[in-house]
């Protein structure tokens, strides 16, 4: 054998020695090692199941098995039905013979007894007449006697004669016909010999089917298990998935409905925003209608300026245009209140600016709103008089 012919295999954790193609197939089929055994031979890069190499021979599927065995099964009994038929046959055969025997043997005995009495007759008549002692006549008249009793068993003699010769003829069939049926036995010894041989090859073709079944039927156990066991996992992780979805969910839908609120109540105040936007421009438009379309604004030359004398109370610190309101740096310590009210005058030009009120206040800073009027024209450091 090459030694690129020397097949290797792992059987129970240990590496075999090189075997034949043909003998690592024989034990795959014979369910010694399972048709996913790794094998290995020169020339390969890895090792490798036995059966994506070609070496797992064609096993026929459980129920072909079954049907195999279901025919070995029925051949079997049919065999066993002719052998019973053969056997029979041939104790009916000789029972014939044994029956013809006996009677054979029975003729022969009767014709042997007529034989000997007939025998005993002709000597008891010869010693009569050598020992008779009367006168002519009843000589005469015993041989006359004698005569007619040979008359009487010639025919007797001729019968056993004619029986004799039946009984040779029909003990030489008889002897004939035993050959005859000693050699239908012999053929027939012959013949159960070879169904009892064939039998026995279908007792070891259905033994090894069996094996394979068995194997077949692991692997489909397994098969089954691993699927179950697939499917249980699925079927586990599905439900983690539904669950964590479900929470997922249930925490979105909470979201979108405070989305929804919070958007109900911005789209509240942007209303009312728009309302007192409307408001304002009206009182806007009211303002210009009166002032005319250039109003002199307090701080410009020649319109009103501060009260002569005044001081500035504070400064603004910031200014948040996003909310519409500013930050002065005056608090609770100074006496601000919530509610107060304040003039804003530019620092640069000394312009009146807006009236802002206060609604929130602190230890040293003050936040308050211009109302409807906005505080984009307001800068840190503009100066900040009390009303």
């Amino acid at each position: 054998m090459n030694e690129s012919e020397h097949w290797f295999f792992v059987h129970d954790g240990e590496h075999s020695e090189g075997v034949s193609k043909a003998t690592l197939q024989g034990m795959i089929r014979d369910g010694r090692l399972g048709a996913d055994v790794p094998v290995f031979r020169e020339g390969m890069s890895d090792w490798m199941p036995a059966s994506e190499m070609g070496l797992v021979p064609n096993v026929p599927s459980s129920d072909q098995l079954r049907a195999e065995i279901a025919r070995d099964t029925v051949s079997r009994k049919t065999a066993l039905a002719l052998i019973a038929i053969i056997i029979l046959t041939a104790l009916a055969s000789i029972a014939g013979l044994w029956w013809q025997d006996s009677k054979n043997k029975d003729k022969t005995s009767n014709l042997n007894a007529d034989i000997s009495k007939l025998r005993s007759d002709l000597t008891q008549s010869q010693t009569d007449l050598k020992n008779y002692s009367g006168s002519t006549n009843e000589t005469h008249q015993l041989i006359t006697k004698l005569r007619s009793e040979l008359a009487t068993l010639q025919p007797k003699v001729t019968s056993l004669s004619n029986n004799v010769d039946s009984l040779k003829i029909e003990n030489s069939n008889y002897v004939s016909g035993l050959s005859f049926k000693n050699d239908e036995i012999e053929k027939l010894a012959e013949q159960i010999d070879e169904l009892s041989g064939s039998l026995k090859v279908e007792q070891a073709a259905r033994q090894a089917a069996d094996r394979q079944a068995d194997s077949a039927n692991v692997k489909i156990e397994a098969a089954r298990r691993t699927l179950t066991n697939t499917i249980a996992q699925a079927k586990q992780g599905t439900e983690q998935l539904n669950k964590q979805f479900q929470t997922d969910k249930a925490a979105l839908l909470k979201q979108l409905t405070n989305a929804a609120t919070a958007q109900e109540k911005l789209n509240e105040q942007i209303q009312a925003l728009q309302d007192n936007l409307d408001q304002a421009n009206q009182v806007i438009t009211n303002l210009q209608a009166q002032l005319g379309q250039t109003p002199i604004r307090i701080g410009e030359p020649g319109g009103p300026k501060p009260p002569v004398g005044s001081q500035p109370f504070g400064q603004i610190g910031s200014v948040d245009t996003q909310f519409n309101f500013a930050v002065i740096n005056r608090g609770s310590e100074d006496g601000v209140k919530a509610g107060d009210t304040f003039r804003i005058v530019s620092k640069e030009s000394g312009e009146f600016l807006l009236q802002l009120k206060i609604d929130r206040v602190q230890a040293t800073i003050a936040v308050g709103s211009p109302g409807t009027l906005s505080v984009n024209a307001l800068k840190p450091e503009d100066l900040v008089y009390r009303e």
